[in-house]
């Protein structure tokens, strides 16, 4: 029986590449709390820090045949985590500088100032979109975006865990974002 702990981590990322679940779980114990507290020292959010952290070990098992690591496992690691908090800002940025322009366009009834943004086909997709969502997700994104209430006071309206609604508005708005993404590329490109 293999001796995992006592392995390297570059034999440990050999044996993950054989599908080894083992290996895999002696990897993640290695490296989970250091990486949770990277990813927490970067954005100051405990449930943020756990999902960047259970996500890019989920991406290296789904990768695992093709993995390589040049330089150190731990430095490796810990720039993947740094990028991916850094992705995650840019991606909520723009969702938000969106829906401000939804909301403002909704309040004033006029566009706003970056037109080449937003303009009245975006605003009706968008809306669509909404509309497609489950009725309970749209009313929590719809409180959330449109109604500026923080995900503590949503969880308190609606009766459920403040984590539920923030899932529910994180795949929300990942769902919307791609089908908006897609519309502007067509406009853009086709």
């Amino acid at each position: 029986m293999t001796k995992y702990p006592t392995l390297s981590d570059q034999e440990l990322l050999e044996l993950i590449k054989t599908n080894d679940k083992s290996a895999f779980t002696d990897f993640f114990n290695r490296y989970k709390g250091v990486l949770y507290l990277h990813a927490f020292t970067i954005s100051k959010d405990d449930e943020e820090a756990r999902d960047v952290v259970q996500e890019m070990f989920l991406k290296i098992w789904e990768t695992r045949s093709r993995l390589t690591v040049p330089v150190s496992v731990e430095a490796y690691l810990q720039k993947s985590v740094r990028h991916k908090i850094i992705d995650g800002i840019r991606h909520k940025k723009t969702i938000m500088r969106y829906l401000d322009s939804v909301k403002a366009y909704e309040d004033e009834g006029t566009k706003p100032l970056d037109e080449s943004y937003i303009d009245r086909e975006t605003v009706t997709l968008f809306y669509e979109m909404l509309s497609s969502l489950p009725p309970r997700m749209r009313e929590i994104l719809e409180l959330s975006r449109l109604d500026g209430l923080s995900h503590q006071e949503i969880a308190e309206k609606l009766n459920i865990s403040k984590n539920t609604v923030k899932k529910q508005v994180q795949y929300a708005l990942r769902k919307i974002n791609i089908r908006l993404s897609l519309r502007l590329f067509s406009f853009l490109f086709l």
